[in-house]
């Protein structure tokens, strides 16, 4: 019977995680590498523009840029590792059914060619962006999400949201999310240039925080 794998869940994603990190040894990308006592993913080949934590190939030797944020500490500790198998996947449905698509859903997706993508625009905005991407990469049939809708005319006006050239406003790509079951969070932080009045910490803004909504 195959082991249960190890993984661990960052955000939307499960990682599977092999074992320590040994720079002797050929990492395969994607893969989570304990240091210490973290996770740390391996991204592959390191260019000028990588700065996030993580395992990298710098040259002929591996790179390894540790966590700084306490967020970042705190969800990718080893502690945060899980069995993955036959056994816990069954227990893990059980005990979230309403997360899960019913039979009748899945065998609709299935008999379904039916799927909503739209094209990037270079000249689109941030948000644009961020929702058209989401979009494609879900592969949704918005049918399926026909209930989320007040009527058609509120579906009708969302899409043509995405295709006119006008820049989406907040309220829209709120909507969006909330249709999509998506969670954001901005960070603006100082980058050094003004040093005449710093900004002296991070400010953020998520959609998770009632307070906080944009």
């Amino acid at each position: 019977m195959e082991k249960d794998k190890r993984v661990i869940n960052i955000g939307d994603e499960l990682f599977e995680v092999k074992g320590a990190f040994n720079p002797n040894v050929k990492l395969k990308k994607n893969i989570g590498y304990i240091v210490d006592d973290h996770v740390y993913i391996y991204k592959g080949k390191k260019t000028s523009g990588d700065n996030d934590p993580g395992i990298y190939r710098n040259e002929n030797e591996y790179e390894v840029i540790p966590y700084t944020k306490p967020k970042d500490i705190e969800r990718f500790s080893i502690t945060k590792i899980v069995e993955l198998g036959p056994e816990s996947i069954k227990s893990m449905i059980d005990s979230n059914k309403d997360r899960f698509i019913t039979s009748e859903n899945l065998e609709f997706v299935k008999n379904n060619d039916d799927i909503f993508t739209v094209t990037i625009n270079e000249d689109d905005d941030f948000l644009k962006m961020l929702i058209k991407t989401a979009i494609n990469e879900k592969k949704i049939d918005l049918k399926m999400y026909k209930d989320k809708f007040s009527d058609s005319y509120v579906l009708n006006n969302m899409k043509s949201s995405l295709m006119k050239e006008t820049k989406m406003s907040v309220p829209i790509f709120n909507q969006w999310c909330e249709i999509l079951g998506l969670k954001w969070t901005i960070m603006v932080e100082d980058n050094g240039e003004d040093y005449l009045s710093p900004l002296c910490s991070t400010i953020t803004l998520s959609n998770e925080n009632p307070a906080n909504k944009a």
